[in-house]
C-alpha cells in the first residue's frame, strides 16, 4: 500500500509526510506525545496540541522547531508554526 501511495504522491506531499514521520525526532519524544503536526498550509506547519500548556510549550521553542525543519525540509517553505488545542 506503502508503494501505490508513493508513486500516486506528488514530492511535497512526501515531504510533508516525512516531516510527519520524523516528529518525535524533531521536537523530542516528550513535547511528541502531546503536540503533533495535522497540516502544513502554505508557510505555517499546524500542530494539535492536547492541552494549552503544551501550545505554549511549542511556542516557546518555534525558532528553534522552525530551523531543525528548516534545515531539513527547506523545500517545504515552512516559516511559522501555529497551534491548536484539540478536542481529546
Amino acid at each position: 500500500m506503502k508503494d501505490l501511495i508513493d508513486k500516486i504522491s506528488t514530492s511535497e506531499n512526501q515531504d510533508r509526510y516525512r516531516v510527519f514521520d520524523a516528529w518525535e525526532e524533531i521536537v523530542g519524544a516528550s513535547v511528541a506525545v502531546h503536540v503533533s503536526p495535522s497540516d502544513i498550509r502554505g508557510e505555517t506547519l499546524i500542530l494539535e496540541a492536547d492541552h494549552p500548556g503544551w501550545t505554549q510549550k511549542v511556542l516557546l521553542n518555534q525558532r528553534s522547531i522552525l530551523k531543525r525543519i528548516q534545515n531539513k525540509y527547506p523545500q517545504l517553505r515552512i516559516k511559522r508554526i501555529r497551534v491548536i488545542v484539540g478536542n481529546e
